[in-house]
C-alpha cells in the first residue's frame, strides 16, 4: 500500500518531470529506497516482483497529491503500462481533476455506492452486539423522525443525516460513539434483599437498620 500523502511528504515539492518516464521511475524506485531501505529484504522482493509484473500497487488518496498530481498520475499509467496491477482509491474529485478519468483504455473507473440499510444494520450488530444494536436502532430512529417533519409539519426528503452513514467511514464513527457510550453507561443495578443483623437479630433493609418496636401497655 503506497499512502500517496506520504509519497508527496517524501518528495521534492517540485516533483519530478511528470513527461519523462525514466525520470518518474527513478523519483519512485528513490521513494522505495528511502522507504524501506536500499539494502532491505523488502525493497529487493518489490524490485523483483516489478520485473516480474507481480506487484499489486495501491495507491492510498489520489487526492493527497496536490501539487504533483501529475507526476503522481505518469507514474500510475508507467505501471499499467508495465503490465502491474494497479489500484487508485480517492474521494469523489471534481470533474477535471485527474486525467486518469479519461484513461478508459488503461483505468477501469468504479464508484462506491452508499450502504444499503441491511447492509448498515449488519456492520453494526458485528460490531455492537446484540445489546448495543438496540441503542443504533433506536439513534436511527430518532433521525429518521426529526428529518421526515420539518418544522412546518411537511414531509421531508429521505436523504438526509441518515444517508450520511451510508458511508462506511461515517458509520463507523458512529459505531465507536456507541461503544463508548456503551462502556460509560453503567450496567443494571441487582436489587438488594432485606439483611439480617446477627447481633441482635434485627433486620435491615438496604442498609439502613430498621428500629424495632415498642409496645406500651
Amino acid at each position: 500500500m503506497l499512502p500517496v500523502a506520504d509519497l508527496v511528504k517524501r518528495s521534492d515539492p517540485e516533483g519530478p518531470d511528470a513527461y519523462d518516464a525514466e525520470v518518474v521511475q527513478e523519483w519512485f524506485d528513490s521513494y522505495l529506497r528511502l522507504t524501506y531501505g536500499e539494502d532491505s529484504l523488502r525493497y529487493s522482493m518489490i524490485c523483483q516482483a516489478r520485473s516480474m509484473s507481480r506487484v499489486v500497487f495501491l495507491f492510498e488518496g489520489l487526492e493527497d497529491a496536490e501539487k504533483l498530481t501529475k507526476a503522481v498520475e505518469s507514474l500510475i499509467r508507467v505501471l499499467v503500462r508495465a503490465k502491474n496491477l494497479v489500484v487508485v482509491t480517492s474521494r469523489p474529485l471534481l470533474s477535471g481533476r485527474t486525467s486518469l478519468e479519461n484513461e478508459s483504455e488503461l483505468m477501469l473507473t468504479m464508484r462506491l455506492e452508499n450502504l444499503s440499510d441491511e447492509q448498515k444494520r449488519m456492520v453494526a450488530y458485528a460490531r455492537l452486539g446484540a445489546a448495543g444494536i438496540i441503542a443504533y436502532d433506536n439513534l436511527l430512529a430518532r433521525l429518521r423522525m426529526s428529518q421526515n417533519v420539518s418544522d412546518q409539519g411537511d414531509e421531508a426528503s429521505n436523504d438526509g443525516a441518515e444517508d450520511v452513514f451510508g458511508n462506511p467511514m461515517m458509520l463507523s464513527m458512529l459505531l465507536c460513539y456507541l461503544q463508548t457510550m456503551g462502556r460509560k453507561s453503567p450496567g443494571p443495578q441487582k436489587e438488594r434483599g432485606p439483611l439480617v443483623d446477627r447481633r441482635d437479630g434485627a433486620r435491615r433493609t438496604g442498609w439502613q437498620l430498621r428500629p424495632p418496636k415498642v409496645f406500651v401497655a
